[in-house]
């Protein structure tokens, strides 16, 4: 047959079919996942590129940042779906932008320059001689992920360029002392207006909703009102410091403990003493002599021209001649020896401090002597009961029933969600991230090896029960739905009340007559500034946002806090007192100029984004960190953006 099939090949009605192919591949396109790009970067800008690694590393800092910040654990799908991974994205992709627009106006760090930026860097310094150090500068880039020096001394090299060109671009730069003065106008200008609320009664409470209504309801809220994915597993965990302090110890064994580990327990006797080598033993009492009437031993050893060895806080062992050390170690504090032959010379010695040595009792030891046996203890059995278990499960025992005969107890857990939280949004905190990862990735019935997490701590589940995610039928919604359809339905009305009465005050019609026919009362609000507004919180942000953007004697509509809306005439719009005004715009064009620097780097950045055009491939980018797009309910893309994601996305 195969022969056949090779003889086939060779004909030219084989060549014919392979050309017919060709060509309907070319005329028509096929729908492969054949990439012929050979570039596999993340983001392109030009000749700056990030590699899925890179920005795989530069997530997971964003995670664990914004994990620490939220108090819990937050997956890379949650992050994708609530559009910080799209920001993200668009963050790389301009950064890269400018610095590749930066590359070709030629700004460019010299290496020397570079290798100074290096070589001040506090982690590379030596811990001795705070200076540079090689080895250090290897050992850091090794244990930060760097297998080529070069890769960091490029990113310093693009970080430099870009604070330099940041310098050039802001050198100089000054707002204009109008535009402070209209900013500070601005802020200190100060409004007035006239307003009722709308409430409720007068807008007419609305009939109960029909069964059609709420169904309608609960479809156009249906993924707000979705239920997440919910398991239910068992865990059994085998942990040598949650038993060891449940074991009881042999007092014989801690004696014996404490008898083996008597010496490293005790601290020997220090002191502090000076040793003066002398050349004869006439010398020698001399210089006892001098330091018996009190006299600093380094004072007597520069004038008679001798060599003083001091040693501070040293143990016996730590003096190099032992025959010295037998004197220093025999004197009170303050006396000096006379004449000590060691092996080096004659010498005298002046003690100057003496530290008594002290030693720990058993009773002293005790708690730490237990504690340490029933973590051994404890260790000891953990591994043995893990054995144990993994020889029953390969037997064909299933979890319940290696646990049973262990003697080790079965924890249900859950309904959890992917995130560790249970049915009322409570996270558990016995629960790791990568319990819930397995028991995620484990099919209903289905158990886990048992799984070593180090420290003598295992654990092992089986998924009992997988309720998928769902949107709740009416029944079970129907309480709170039809409270929030109600609410809905009592602004709604309050709103295209307060609008008809908007539209009389806009006719002419006295704000007071039209507050009376609605039973309300007009109100009035003055002076009221930027700089002031924090004072006015109970108007609402909104009232407070539509005030500011209004034109002398606008009419406009805003919710306030509480259940009412607000019908507002504006009275009255007041500059700022120009003796004031110009006084404070002097003393903000610091800070004028501050802003409108940061202003300009903003534009710099996105004028950089749109001539260098990066390039983003969104699939590669999730597939960095094991994100599927079907996992975050995207379609795979074909190929690669010609453009960063929009922010949010």
């Amino acid at each position: 047959m195969m022969k056949a099939f090779r003889t086939f090949a060779k004909s030219w009605v084989a060549k014919l079919l392979f050309v017919l192919l060709a060509l309907s591949f070319v005329i028509w396109g096929a729908n492969t996942q054949i990439d012929f790009n050979f570039d596999q970067s993340v983001i392109r800008a030009g000749d700056h590129k990030v590699s899925p690694q890179e920005f795989a590393t530069y997530w997971q800092r964003d995670i664990k940042s914004i994990s620490e910040r939220e108090g819990r654990a937050i997956t890379n799908e949650e992050a994708v779906k609530a559009g910080i991974f799209g920001v993200r994205l668009e963050q790389m992709a301009v950064s890269n932008a400018l610095l590749e627009l930066v590359s070709r106006l030629g700004v460019r760090p010299s290496d020397k320059l570079v290798g100074q930026e290096i070589a001040r860097i506090p982690a590379f310094l030596d811990p001795i001689t705070r200076s540079f150090s090689k080895k250090t500068y290897e050992e850091q880039l090794r244990s930060n992920g760097y297998t080529d020096s070069g890769v960091f001394e490029e990113a310093v090299r693009d970080d430099m360029a870009e604070q330099h060109f940041a310098s050039g671009v802001m050198a100089g730069l000054t707002a204009p002392k109008l535009y402070a003065m209209v900013l500070t106008s601005l802020s200190t200008e100060s409004r007035s207006a006239a307003y009722f609320s709308v409430d409720p009664r007068s807008a007419g409470m609305p009939s109960p909703p029909t069964d059609a209504q709420l169904n309608a309801f609960l479809k156009e809220n249906a993924e707000r009102l979705r239920r997440p994915e919910f398991r239910t597993f068992s865990l059994i965990r085998f942990s040598t410091a949650a038993l060891a302090s449940t074991l009881p110890v042999d007092e014989a064994e801690v004696v014996k403990h404490y008898e083996a580990t008597k010496a490293s327990r005790t601290t020997p006797e220090k002191r502090s003493f000076v040793q003066i080598s002398v050349r004869n033993p006439a010398e020698a009492q001399q210089v006892a002599a001098r330091l018996n009437r009190g006299e600093d031993p380094q004072a007597v050893a520069r004038a008679m021209r001798l060599q003083a060895i001091p040693y501070t806080d040293a143990v016996k062992g730590a003096v190099i001649d032992q025959r010295v050390a037998d004197a220093a170690f025999s004197l009170q504090q303050g006396q000096a020896s006379g004449p000590v032959q060691g092996a080096l010379g004659l010498a005298v010695v002046k003690v100057t401090k003496v530290t008594p040595g002290t030693a720990v009792t058993l009773e002293q030891a005790r708690p730490e002597i237990v504690k340490q046996l029933q973590a051994a203890a404890a260790q000891e059995k953990v591994y043995a009961d893990a054995a144990k278990y993994d020889d029953l499960r390969d037997k064909g025992s299933n979890l319940h029933q290696a646990a049973q005969a262990i003697g080790t107890k079965v924890y249900a857990i859950g309904p959890i969600t992917k995130d560790g939280r249970d049915q009322y949004g409570r996270p558990n905190p016995a629960i790791t991230q990568r319990m819930l990862d397995d028991a995620y990735a484990t099919p209903q019935g289905g158990e886990t090896d048992l799984v070593d997490i180090g420290k003598g701590e295992y654990y092992a589940l089986r998924v009992e029960k997988i309720t998928p995610s769902s949107v709740p039928s009416l029944a079970e919604v129907r309480g709170p739905l039809m409270q929030e359809w109600m609410r809905r339905e009592v602004i709604r009305r309050m709103q295209a009340k307060a609008d008809q009465l908007a539209a009389r005050v806009r006719a002419g019609e006295p704000i007071e007559k039209v507050a009376q026919s609605a039973g309300a009362q007009v109100r009035q609000v003055n002076g009221v500034s930027r700089v002031t507004v924090g004072q006015q919180r109970e108007l609402g942000q909104q009232f407070l946002v539509k005030l500011f953007d209004a034109k002398p004697r606008d009419v406009y509509t805003a919710e306030g806090p509480g259940f009412a809306i607000s019908v507002a005439r504006v009275t009255e719009i007041k500059p700022g007192d120009p003796g004031f005004v110009a006084g404070v715009a002097q003393a903000g064009q610091a800070r004028m100029n501050q802003d409108m620097g940061q202003e300009m780097a903003e534009l710099v950045r996105l004028a950089a984004r749109a001539r260098i055009k990066p390039k983003v491939d969104r699939n590669r980018a999730l597939r960095a960190i094991n994100v599927s797009p079907e996992q975050v309910g995207e379609a795979p893309a074909k190929g690669a953006s010609q453009g960063a994601p929009k922010t949010g996305q």
